[in-house]
This record gives structure tokens, C-alpha cells and sequence, in this order.
């Protein structure tokens, strides 16, 4: 948690080491929640420093391990963070494909706002892939699970919602831009 808290407050260096000790702590540990939340926490930093491959490299793992150990919400919580590496180093089908796994995940877990997040994750891959069809689905999906939520429960998804649009625009999607654009409205996060 201290590695987290050093990374989200802009000191990603000194975080690394604090992380990867937690991992080796982990490790020794044996414990496979453990082991997984502390190479989704170091995914998290290479994220942040904009290594995607060893991100990705580290959320797949955590999802071996939390798959193998019968953690669904943490193998949910990898696919997605691995559909979030994927993405940004430009592998958009291997990024569809971990977004579809956890999105699945996380409707099967109930979490609403994670498989929220998820999708965003996916309309945004389906943008780079000009995938209209699957992206129009996911949208329609997004609104029909925004409307669950209690009141002020999505606000968290602003970044995630920004993140999407700035992708339909710089693929010059206008349509989808509109659409996601009067959700995000609607649901007043954006």
C-alpha cells in the first residue's frame, strides 16, 4: 500500500523498489491473493512510468495466479488492467480480447463499476480497430449498466471517460464521439 501511495502521488521511482519487495514478499508468502494484487500493484507503476510490455507482463501472471487460485474478481481485475497494457502499446485485438474476458468477469462478480470501467477499455480498443459494430453494442451496454448504479457510484469513470473520447476523436469517429459524449452527459461525467 505504501509503494501505491508513493506512485499515485508522483514518485513512481521510489515506489518501484517498495513494490518489489512486496512482490518477493508475496512470493514467500505463498499466498495466492497476495502474490497477484502485488504484481497488479507493480503493473500499475510500469503503467505509470509508460512500460506497457512489463505491465503487461506482470497482469498476465496475476491473472494466471488468481485464475488458478479460484480468485475471480482478481482474475477479472488483471484482464481488464491487461486490456489497459495491451492498448497502450498498441496491441488492440490482444486488448479486445483481455477487455471481453474481464468485462464477462465482473458482470459474472456484479461488480457494476469495474465492468464499466471495462468497457470504456473496449470501446476504446474498438475505436483503434474501427470495430463499429462491437463498439456500438458495448455502448449500449455502458448505458444500460450506468443506469443501475446508485447516484454519484460512476464518478469515478470521468478519467476512464475522457481517456475513451479523446480515442474516438483522434480516430475520427465522430458518431461514436456523440454517442459516448451525451452518456457521459447524462450520467454528468463529463
Amino acid at each position: 500500500a505504501l509503494a501505491v501511495a508513493h506512485a499515485l502521488t508522483g514518485t513512481v521511482e521510489s515506489a518501484l523498489p517498495l513494490q518489489r519487495g512486496a512482490v518477493e514478499r508475496a512470493d514467500a508468502t505463498g499466498d495466492p491473493y497476495l502474490t497477484a494484487q502485488a504484481r497488479l500493484n507493480l503493473g500499475f507503476m510500469a503503467i505509470l512510468q509508460g512500460d506497457a510490455p512489463e505491465a503487461a507482463t506482470l497482469f498476465e501472471r496475476a491473472f494466471e495466479i488468481a485464475s488458478h487460485a479460484e480468485l475471480p474478481w482478481m482474475a477479472a481485475a488483471a484482464s481488464i488492467n491487461l486490456g489497459h497494457a495491451w492498448r497502450r502499446a498498441g496491441k488492440h485485438v490482444e486488448a479486445l480480447g483481455a477487455y471481453q474476458r474481464g468485462v464477462r468477469a465482473m458482470a459474472e462478480q456484479g461488480d457494476t463499476v469495474s465492468e464499466c470501467a471495462g468497457s470504456l477499455g473496449m470501446i476504446s480498443a474498438c475505436a483503434y480497430l474501427v470495430d463499429t459494430q462491437t463498439m456500438g453494442h458495448e455502448m449500449y451496454r455502458l448505458d444500460t449498466r450506468l443506469a443501475q448504479l446508485p447516484f454519484g457510484a460512476a464518478q469515478g469513470l470521468k478519467s476512464a471517460f475522457s481517456s475513451t473520447l479523446s480515442a474516438l476523436v483522434m480516430e475520427g469517429l465522430a458518431v461514436p464521439f456523440e454517442k459516448l459524449l451525451t452518456l457521459a452527459r447524462r450520467y454528468r461525467l463529463a
